[in-house]
């Protein structure tokens, strides 16, 4: 056993979180998995001799601190409880280093406290160091194996210690009840009816077969090192903090439930899966094991948490949902996920989730504590566990957030991304707890996974168009871009010249008035659900690029290499759908480029763009720019659309179309090869010159009638003649040609 000269106190089995625990552990014998660190600053006298007394008779009181494990030569493995154990103290006096100096040795220490690790075959599996920083402020540091402790149960370590630690310094024996041993718990759990939890798993987890996947595998093998796990934090402000708790007491729920919820939807935008599975810890005190509060060990498990996410749900009644499935679960928490694994539709060897949410409600030593006018405060706290990504929450007094990960799976921005993806649904929640989760989602900013494939396969085009706010050009223009996001086709861009002076200034003031202004300047396109949906934004400042070429020899070459690089500008739907640029060719000669998605405008609508700066512009030099104009919004033709479709008119035009696209048309076979990706384009331009041009437009007048303008003839021109030069190159007598 490698514990010699030690008596035993008694023997007894692991609990399945201990042995999940144990297997991971070694495992990964260098990845300091599940060694937990807590280090705390105290301010005040700290009398060294009475503190470790303190220390020492806790460890003597409860037996998991005196328990070690054994597993080799074992069909399975036990944990050794010894009778006595001296606990394993370091003391260090830093005073004589500065300020930085200590900081930076405190994080050396602190490091390599977590690279010795424990051997987890000899007792005991923790250890403590006090530092002297200044006459009056320690660092001490408490490191165990979770093997022993869950976050519960190192709060009454601490209570007791420091409720002891004053009875010494004033040289009484406190009198403390002797608690329940950890091995009554174990005796009880071994009593717990298996048939019931396995009924009830089986039914949670009905139809689920495939882990809830985060991140790239690929990276999985990358490093074995223990650099590869990061850490990252936000806190959430005071208001918030109350906002959030006076709306979980209105609606009757926990905090621990809308956080669940929260990540339920934020796993649900990251997969695009209706039903989400992630890891949540219970504290695991049964209620009818008495004594239950004050007894030591680890009794937390890991439970899988189910959440099917509907976009039209109600969000307070989706959350009260949850919290009446987490009271259910609480009744069958005792069960392993060994057990819950395999009562599942997994595969045999699949992990039930990736991440795991961690909500402390456990009752901590209070940030600004007092014991014998001795002040303490939590400095730092580290513990790793074995699921690429846990999230740890807990009020102190603020609600913070901290996600530990593997690098290997994740980058720092991508953690970064999810904490703010959290706060913001949590700010929103808190302004408005009366709407949908796809209102949520959308007020958030988030949408749901676009698979370039998987969001075409599970909706079809009429689908789609039933539940999307976007008009039927929009939709396909929308689909388009799911294949092929790189894609330049839906680019849409046009170059102005102006053959006077510009202040940029005053260009700046009228064009943010524009985006002020216009419904369609300021709209973004969201997949919810799978659905597209266009949201308009209430505000969007842009600043317009201003280059200055007046000092280049050549600029047309300089400026040709300009617009040719801003073309090639890949728009994401999720954000600004524009691109502008305000070029100086000299004093009295500027040219605007300004470029947009299709999704958001034609070629008509930019015409209409430079026509309305250009008379805002006017305003601003004369010091009357209004903060808005009145314009007609993309908003009212959109209804209008949506009317057309219900009326006896689009059926009419539906019923021309399906009769004229009746006969298969055969496509046209002139290219040398199949094409592989017909949305890689590039656009090729020719100048007819003046005298072509004026014959062109003095055919289209004879071409035009009342109902068709100039340019429309025009246009119908080039239609013909790109039809026989088709016919020619095909042989095809009839053609279908978009325009």
């Amino acid at each position: 056993m490698n514990q010699k000269n030690k008596e035993i106190e008694s023997i007894y089995p692991l609990t399945p979180l201990q042995q999940g625990m144990l297997f991971h552990s070694l495992s990964a014998p260098d990845r300091d998995m599940y060694f937990q660190q807590k280090s705390y600053k105290f301010h005040g006298y700290l009398n060294l001799h009475n503190f470790e007394k303190a220390l020492q008779i806790v460890v003597n009181r409860h037996a998991i601190l005196r328990t070690f494990f054994i597993w080799e030569d074992y069909q399975k493995p036990l944990q050794i409880v010894c009778k006595s154990v001296n606990l394993p103290w370091e003391n260090y006096d830093w005073r004589d280093l500065s300020p930085v100096e200590q900081q930076a040795a405190v994080k050396t220490f602190l490091q390599a406290d977590r690279e010795k690790g424990f051997q987890l075959d000899r007792a005991p599996l923790i250890r403590c160091s006090t530092i002297g920083l200044a006459d009056d402020i320690y660092q001490f540091v408490w490191s165990d194996h979770h093997l022993l402790l869950d976050g519960w149960s190192s709060s009454t370590i601490l209570k007791e210690i420091f409720a002891l630690y004053e009875a010494n310094n004033q040289g009484e024996n406190l009198y403390l009840p002797s608690p329940r041993p950890f091995k009554d718990y174990v005796t009880w759990l071994q009593q717990q009816d298996l048939a019931l939890a396995e009924t009830f798993w089986q039914r949670t987890l009905q139809g689920f077969t495939a882990p809830t996947e985060l991140g790239d595998r690929s990276g999985s093998n990358l490093s074995n090192s223990k650099d590869n796990y990061g850490v990252q934090q936000i806190r959430l402000s005071m208001a918030v903090t109350k906002d959030l708790q006076a709306l979980v007491k209105k609606y009757r729920l926990t905090l621990n439930t809308l956080l669940q919820g929260v990540w339920g939807l934020l796993l649900h935008h990251y997969s695009g899966d209706s039903t989400v599975v992630f890891g949540t810890t219970v504290s695991g005190r049964p209620a009818d094991l008495v004594g239950v509060e004050s007894m030591v060990g680890l009794f937390i498990n890991t439970l899988p948490v189910c959440a099917k996410i509907s976009g039209a749900a109600d969000l307070v009644t989706w959350l009260q949902e949850l919290l009446a499935q987490q009271v259910e679960r609480e009744q069958y928490a005792y069960s392993s996920l060994v057990d819950i694994q395999k009562w599942s539709d997994l595969p045999r060897g699949s992990s039930l989730f990736e991440s795991l949410l961690v909500f402390e409600n456990y009752p901590e030593i209070s940030p600004q504590g007092r014991f014998n006018n001795l002040e303490i405060s939590k400095s730092d706290f580290y513990e790793r566990n074995n699921y690429p990504l846990t999230i740890l929450a807990e009020t102190s007094p603020e609600l913070s957030l901290g996600i530990g990960y593997d690098s290997c799976r994740f980058d720092d921005a991508t953690i970064a991304q999810i904490l703010e993806h959290l706060q913001k649904l949590l700010l929103n929640i808190a302004a408005n707890p009366a709407q949908s989760l796809r209102e949520l989602l959308l007020a958030s900013g988030l949408t749901v996974a676009s698979s370039k494939t998987s969001l075409v396969r599970t909706a079809e085009f009429d689908d789609l168009r039933g539940r999307s706010n976007l008009t039927e050009h929009q939709l396909l223009i929308w689909l388009g871009h799911q294949f092929n996001s790189e894609a330049l086709i839906y680019n849409n861009a046009l170059t102005f010249t102006i053959p006077t002076q510009i202040d940029s200034t005053h260009f700046q003031a009228a064009f943010q008035v524009l985006i002020d202004s216009s419904d369609a300047l300021r709209t973004v396109f969201l997949a919810v659900d799978g659905v597209p949906q266009q949201k308009v934004l209430p505000s969007c400042s842009y600043i317009v690029d201003f280059v200055d070429l007046s000092l280049v020899t050549d600029y047309s070459i300089a400026l040709a290499d300009l617009l040719e690089k801003r073309a090639q500008i890949v728009f994401d739907l999720e954000k600004c759908l524009f691109d502008t640029v305000l070029v100086k060719l000299s004093q009295q000669k500027f040219v605007w480029y300004i470029n947009t998605h299709q999704i958001i405008s034609d070629g008509l609508s930019l015409s209409l763009i430079f026509n309305h700066v250009s008379e805002l512009y006017i305003l601003s030099t004369h010091n009357s720019l209004p903060q808005i104009i009145p314009l007609p919004q993309f908003q009212g033709y959109l209804d209008y659309e949506r009317k057309y479709r219900d009326s006896e008119r689009y059926d009419k035009v539906e019923y021309h179309w399906q009769q004229k696209l009746s006969e298969l048309i055969e496509p046209i076979g002139f290219y040398g090869k199949t094409p592989t990706n017909t949305t890689v384009a590039r656009r090729v331009t020719t100048k007819l010159g003046y005298d072509r041009s004026q014959k062109l437009r003095a055919l289209s007048s004879h071409q035009g009638s009342a109902n068709v303008t100039s340019n429309t003839a025009i246009s119908n021109i080039f239609l013909a003649i790109l039809s026989i030069y088709l016919h020619h190159i095909s042989g095809n007598r009839k053609l279908a040609i978009g325009i």
